[in-house]
């Protein structure tokens, strides 16, 4: 099975962010997992996407992909056709996060754009004509919005925007700044414990412009104790203030899961104990695991081991297993397509080893 390599780039964030590997900063750093800052715009020439001709998808492209080739900002940065892509690739990019289930359907004009380190995507012609993602390892939303924006400005392109209203984009939600910025955060303790409500409420109060949900996977199921926050405002608002509200949710979240977890940790409780190791047998035995179920395991597994109950977890490993546990990953990894039955087996091996090399440590 042959698969551009442009859609296997290892994602920045998978890497722990920081020299630092002990004590608090290395604790805190793992549960905010990444930071991502997205910059939508169209070009003030053209109708958006959904009103252009082919002719003028293609317009658009070639006039974004120019400036992006004749910029020292855009040098480390590859571009692809959407078209020109293989099933598995676009599915491996979709897995990323890197494009969106509507791009990944294709048509006249979509482009794909990212660096060879993992940091930089970009959409052209998706909803928007562009879709500048900028996605750094833990808490670095500040750094994120940095190099978006110098990324944006390096285009130096013309953009539909209003007097009043600002940046124009074919979703209303997004008029204004035309940004979305988002963390997400591995929030274990404060499910097991309940407290993810209290959090939520507290966030209602103190950052009501934030959004906080579950993440889902993309069968639409929610798997494991991941979240992402982000703000629900775009208009009569500036990027810096975006950017700094979504700061300081996501340390009001970091701190009470981190509270969570010392209080777990306090209590030994012998329920919970258990099940650290129920999910580790699972990860170690089980010749069969669906996806959900192998990210509700991994999940639980790492807070066993930050709690100091199981093994310890390599945090680089353990955050590339929650990547490469995707059906699509899992295919690349086989260099075929597999069916579901073998899917299963594939992931319950990929575990199995995951564990046995910790339990062997």
């Amino acid at each position: 099975m042959l698969t551009d390599y442009f859609s296997k780039i290892d994602l920045a964030w998978l890497s722990t962010p920081g020299d630092k590997d002990e004590g608090a900063y290395r604790s805190r750093a793992l549960v905010p997992l990444v930071s991502q800052v997205k910059i939508r715009r169209n070009l003030a020439e053209f109708p958006f996407p959904g009103k252009c001709d082919n002719s003028q998808l293609y317009d658009v492209a070639a006039v974004v992909l120019s400036r992006i080739g004749g910029s020292d900002t855009w040098q480390k940065c590859d571009s692809r056709m959407l078209d020109n892509l293989d099933d598995v690739s676009k599915n491996l990019l979709l897995e990323k996060r890197l494009i969106s289930p509507s791009f990944m359907q294709g048509g006249a004009g979509r482009f794909i754009v990212r660096d060879c380190d993992g940091t930089i995507s970009c959409m052209i012609n998706e909803v928007d004509h562009l879709s500048i993602a900028v996605s750094l390892g833990g808490l670095e939303l500040h750094e994120s919005y940095r190099v978006a924006s110098a990324l944006n400005e390096a285009l130096a392109l013309k953009y539909a925007k209003d007097t009043v209203l600002g940046y124009l984009t074919a979703d209303p939600g997004s008029v204004g700044t035309g940004m979305q910025a988002s963390v997400l955060l591995h929030l274990p303790g404060l499910d097991y414990t309940g407290g993810i409500k209290r959090a939520s409420l507290a966030l209602d109060r103190d950052w009501p412009r934030v959004a906080l949900y579950k993440l889902a996977q993309h069968s639409g199921e929610p798997a494991g104790s991941f979240y992402l926050a982000s703000n629900k405002v775009t208009l009569a608002i500036s990027p810096v203030e975006i950017v700094s509200m979504l700061q300081g949710a996501s340390e009001l979240l970091t701190s009470r899961e981190l509270l969570a977890r010392r209080e777990m940790k306090d209590d030994r409780d012998e329920t919970m104990i258990d099940r650290f190791w129920r999910s580790w047998g699972t990860l170690r035995h089980a010749r069969l695991l669906s996806l959900e179920e192998a990210i509700n395991a991994l999940s639980f597994v790492k807070l066993g081991s930050e709690l100091g109950y199981l093994p310890p977890l390599p945090d680089d490993e353990w955050k590339h297993m929650f990547i490469t546990s995707q059906p699509y990953h899992l295919n690349a990894e086989a260099r075929c397509i597999v069916d579901e039955s073998e899917e299963l087996s594939l992931r319950a091996t990929l575990f199995r080893r995951f564990i046995e090399n910790r339990s062997s440590t």
